[in-house]
């Protein structure tokens, strides 16, 4: 089973990873950590408050080095075509409702995240959308 877990920023900017809980209306998001103690109870052991439109989460990939792949996350890789030409390209890590697959959003194009991870050894996480966003 793949492992669940999402990733914000406080308003400090601070990353926070984790188990995500939302309020009702979505309106507020909180990422830490859980215990289960019995069937339908649930203690809160640590959670911090982050911006909802910063929350990602986990893909369960891992790039060249180990680095895990988030929604969000900034990437390089490699396109090998029939005519064995090799497109470098970089783009952003999504979820796609629609296809309800891990995608990449290039310039021009979109990929399925698990197309590339089995074609390009090199694939490499080099930033996220947040950090982008900041700078």
């Amino acid at each position: 089973m793949r492992e669940h877990k999402y990733r914000g920023l406080t308003k400090e900017g601070k990353e926070i990873k984790g188990s995500l809980i939302l309020s009702e209306d979505g309106s507020r998001a909180f990422i830490g950590y859980i215990e289960c103690i019995d069937e339908g109870r649930v203690t809160i052991v640590h959670y911090e408050e982050v911006l909802p439109s910063t929350v990602g989460e986990f893909t369960g990939k891992l790039d060249k080095n180990g680095k895990e792949i988030w929604d969000g996350s900034k990437v390089s890789f490699t396109i090998f075509d029939h005519n064995d030409i090799d497109t470098q390209h970089t783009g952003y890590v999504y979820w796609d409702e629609e296809d309800l697959a891990w995608n990449i959003k290039c310039q021009h194009e979109v990929f399925p995240l698990g197309d590339v991870l089995r074609q390009d050894d090199d694939f490499e996480v080099i930033g996220n959308v947040h950090a982008e966003c900041e700078g």
